[in-house]
């Protein structure tokens, strides 16, 4: 008999439309950062420092997408363990750009909460998944 499908198609969904959306959340943050650095007095080494970490968020949130895509799609608990291990390593940094960094505007508000809302829904359903994917392979 056939192996039925367990990946997760909502998991699989999200995680395509948050490509989209970071990309767009990542370029908006670069124009604000841009604007904010040549517009307002920055603390020394803060705009540096914010800028950094906008940088290392472009590999970090790359890499926790393509774990989960990878996790999901071949079925595997591992990737997606790291997945979701990743996306609190994202939140923080999301949470950072939202309340912690030396300027915060309300675009940025708005564009971290749906980031949020993203990142929790993902979360839910790659520890779903993953919990899916560890049973199966008990059965297996």
């Amino acid at each position: 008999a056939p192996r039925p499908i367990i990946s997760s198609f909502p998991l699989q969904i999200l995680l395509y439309f948050n490509i989209w959306y970071f990309m767009v959340w990542w370029v908006a943050e670069f124009c604000i950062f841009i604007w904010k650095g040549s517009e307002l007095p920055y603390p020394s080494g803060n705009w540096g420092s914010e800028f950094f970490l906008l940088w290392l968020m472009l590999p970090l949130e790359s890499i926790r997408i393509f774990f989960g895509m990878k996790g999901n799609l071949t079925e595997r608990k591992f990737p997606t363990i790291l997945c979701l291990l990743m996306t609190l390593a994202t939140i923080i940094v999301y949470v950072f750009f939202h309340i912690w960094q030396t300027y915060v505007l309300r675009a940025e508000v708005i564009l971290s909460c749906i980031a949020y809302a993203f990142e929790a829904l993902e979360f839910l359903f790659a520890a779903a998944a993953a919990a899916n994917f560890a049973r199966m392979e008990r059965f297996s």
